[in-house]
């Protein structure tokens, strides 16, 4: 816009300078004026030229606008899809555990569900995380102490220790089973059961 205007500042002033060459010195010669038509056609041309390169600039730049954000809902949707993946595979993942009682196995880990469902142990994690299992440890031993506590609690289980209910319920030792089991209920093995049992 800028070089628009001094152009047209510059014919303008050359225009005026014919006019005043030829009325101030009674020139009557057409010839005179050949530059500034020749400017003017210039000019023409070249407003035409560069409107022509804007058009397309912006035509790209609309184009361009339109591809990226294409693109970001893709994006959006891929991400859609890969999380919704991701949460069935957690699905999947806590069904297999949950319902083949996996967690009765006192060396499961994520390695041995990822051999059982044929995928990466890094794709199993972030499934995990997805699905608000941050830690499969606290996961597995969760399940495990709601075992124990059904054993505990069941007379059937009465003339069994405290220590054979841990270990069957899928804890690899005592102090692993009581410490596990303190932490999640606030009491020892041996006072939950006292405290169901007096109930």
């Amino acid at each position: 816009l800028k070089q628009l205007i001094n152009i047209g500042f510059a014919v303008c002033a050359f225009w005026f300078t014919g006019i005043l060459l030829v009325t101030l010195n009674f020139i009557n010669l057409s010839y005179v004026f050949y530059p500034m038509w020749l400017m003017m056609s210039f000019l023409i041309y070249w407003i035409g030229h560069v409107g022509i390169q804007k058009s397309l600039s912006l035509k790209q730049r609309i184009k361009l606008r339109r591809e990226i954000l294409k693109s970001q809902l893709n994006q959006s949707e891929r991400n859609s899809a890969v999380n919704d993946s991701k949460t069935k595979v957690a699905q999947k993942i806590k069904q297999l555990i949950e319902n083949e009682r996996l967690y009765l196995n006192p060396n499961i880990n994520i390695s041995l569900i990822a051999d059982k469902l044929n995928l990466s142990t890094g794709y199993i994690s972030q499934s995990l995380n997805q699905a608000d299992i941050k830690n499969f440890n606290n996961y597995i031993n969760s399940l495990r102490i709601n075992m124990a506590k059904r054993m505990l609690t069941d007379n059937s289980f009465d003339n069994y220790t405290v220590v054979s209910i841990g270990l069957e319920a899928g804890f690899n030792s005592k102090s692993s089973f009581y410490d596990s089991f303190k932490k999640n209920t606030g009491k020892t093995p041996t006072e939950y059961r006292k405290s169901v049992q007096n109930n």
